[in-house]
């Protein structure tokens, strides 16, 4: 009788133990991943305006807005950006576009033309606040009949002053255009 007895109450034990554990409620939680687009544009048409000008059009077949950070996401885009002395065009097939920064980062078949040539590259940053454009990974600009080839290019949107590392020419250059 007195090994049934502390078996007995081992068992009485866990059993009172067990009935008394509280019942968790199952809960769905729902939850919003930050780094999901807060809104996703298809055959978008974007324009921005200063006052009554129009100072830049961003045309793309499809954008991820992230609106909280100021930050869109483009494929395959064009942008027009309008200024006194024109307009300067810029094709990519993938655009990263920091709206605080105002800089465009740009990848894959990038074309940027003006009234002063045409620029090809594979990547290409745009900083709109200093008008500086670098262009890596090889790059190619056409001046009239004139191509010009390197690795790094250096710029303004306007092409005034181009800096060029490991450069190739092909065409006739006029001792007039030497300067640039």
């Amino acid at each position: 009788m007195k090994i049934r007895f502390p078996l007995f109450l081992i068992i009485f034990l866990l059993i009172s133990l067990y009935s008394c554990k509280k019942e968790e409620k199952t809960v769905q939680k729902t939850f919003v991943d930050k780094n999901l687009p807060q809104q996703q544009i298809d055959s978008a048409f974007i324009v921005e305006t200063f006052k009554s000008d129009t100072i830049r059009t961003i045309k793309a077949v499809h954008i991820d807005n992230y609106p909280d950070k100021k930050f869109m996401i483009a494929d395959t885009v064009y942008v027009t950006e309008f200024n006194k002395n024109g307009k300067t065009l810029l094709y990519c097939d993938k655009a990263e576009i920091d709206q605080i920064k105002d800089v465009f980062k740009c990848k894959g078949n990038v074309k940027v033309t003006t009234s002063n040539g045409i620029l090809k590259t594979s990547y290409l940053v745009w900083d709109k606040k200093t008008d500086k454009i670098t262009a890596t990974n090889g790059v190619t600009l056409v001046r009239d009949n004139n191509v010009l080839n390197g690795e790094t290019l250096i710029t303004n949107s306007k092409f005034e002053k181009v800096r060029i590392t490991k450069v190739s020419a092909k065409g006739k250059l006029e001792e007039k255009d030497l300067k640039w």
